[in-house]
């Protein structure tokens, strides 16, 4: 008989992006924390038992 595998969970819509500075404006300013590095995720992800993630860029918001 096969071993059943543990269940993952991965989320399925992350965004890391960039403080609002000069250098790399945001076209608006929405509701969300000032940045979200990819550790800060990566650690976020570790505390809520997140294993996995995909990520979609922020690109509209500069």
């Amino acid at each position: 008989m096969a071993q059943a595998r543990p269940k993952m969970i991965i989320d399925y819509q992350v965004h890391a992006y960039a403080a609002n500075t000069p250098e790399r404006p945001w076209a608006r300013v929405p509701n969300r924390p000032e940045h979200v590095t990819g550790d800060e995720m990566v650690s976020a992800m570790d505390k809520f038992g997140i294993d996995g993630a995909i990520y979609l860029s922020p690109f509209s918001m500069y």
